[in-house]
């Protein structure tokens, strides 16, 4: 039934996004549901104690199950450079949070920048 109801989200030009809790990497249950982007929200919670090894291990897991499936990954709620730099060397095509800007109540339009751009604005 995921199947059928995600195929027929796509008959409208419409790039399904799922969002999983952090550190779930297997994503075999959506196979042949066309999903494009996978991903999670860090959480102050899953950083208790700052990022470490395990959390870097996750991402990686995270972009690789992603691919598996010929999707991309994205990782939203990155507040530091130690997280922004994980998320890139991990292989995450998007990356949102404080660290890439503060929230606005309306969108705004992309403002491409490079990660140097973004370490250097948030030093």
């Amino acid at each position: 039934q995921m199947e059928e109801l995600f195929r027929s989200m796509m008959c409208f030009g419409s790039n399904v996004l799922c969002c999983v809790p952090f550190g779930v990497c297997d994503f075999s249950a959506f196979a042949n549901c066309g999903v494009a982007l996978f991903g999670s929200t860090l959480s102050s919670r899953d950083l208790a104690g700052g990022l470490n090894e395990t959390h870097v291990r996750a991402m990686m897991a995270q972009v690789d199950g992603a691919a598996r499936l010929n999707a991309g990954a994205f990782l939203t709620g990155v507040s530091g450079p130690a997280e922004f730099n994980a998320a890139l060397a991990s292989g995450y095509q998007a990356v949102s949070g404080r660290m890439i800007g503060p929230e606005t109540a309306l969108p705004v339009p992309l403002i491409p920048m490079s990660a140097e751009q973004i370490l250097k604005r948030a030093a």
